[in-house]
Formats: C-alpha cells, sequence, structure tokens
C-alpha cells in the first residue's frame, strides 16, 4: 500500500467514525455511511465499506450487527473518545483540533 493509499484508508476510517458520532444514536447502516463517505471525495465499493467497518471492528472503535449480511455500525465508547481526541487509535486520523 503506498503512502498516499493509507492517508485515504485513516481519512476515511475518520469520517466514518465522525458520521456515526453525529448519529442521535451512534448507529448507522452500511449504505448510508457508503453515501457520507462519497460525499466526502471516498468514492469506493460496498464491499471496500465492508472491509473498513470490519477493520473498526477489530480495534474495537465500533460494534457491528449483521442483518441479513447487512451491517449496522455502533460507536463504541473508544471510538468516540477517538473523535473527541481524548485517545487516539493507530491507523485512523487523528482529529483536528477543537479551535
Amino acid at each position: 500500500m503506498s503512502k498516499f493509499d493509507k492517508i485515504l484508508e485513516q481519512d476515511l476510517r475518520m469520517v466514518i467514525l465522525r458520521a456515526l458520532s453525529e448519529q442521535p444514536d451512534y448507529t448507522c447502516n452500511e449504505s448510508i455511511l457508503n453515501q457520507i463517505a462519497e460525499r466526502y471525495g471516498h468514492v469506493k465499493s460496498r464491499d471496500h465499506m465492508k472491509s473498513q467497518l470490519r477493520w473498526l471492528e477489530d480495534v474495537a472503535a465500533i460494534e457491528l450487527k449483521d442483518v441479513e449480511g447487512f451491517l449496522i455500525a455502533i460507536l463504541t465508547r473508544k471510538g468516540q473518545d477517538h473523535v473527541e481526541g481524548r485517545a487516539i487509535i493507530d491507523d485512523i486520523k487523528r482529529p483536528g483540533p477543537k479551535v
């Protein structure tokens, strides 16, 4: 993976976590997350989104529910801590300063 591809992956993961943190119940499905990611320049396949969601689950940033092959992502406390800059998860873009 090139350095540029790694930067894109890290940014996509942050986009996913931020999108989840903005939902009232911290939950969103893979289809909506894919649409949100596209708005931020990440035009990827649905399989790519699923692999990113599974990666985020592996590092405990989200939990996943599989509903008949359709993934539902739920932000965890660890994921929220990363979004808010209280903790850092490697290979996810760091949040910028609030000011």
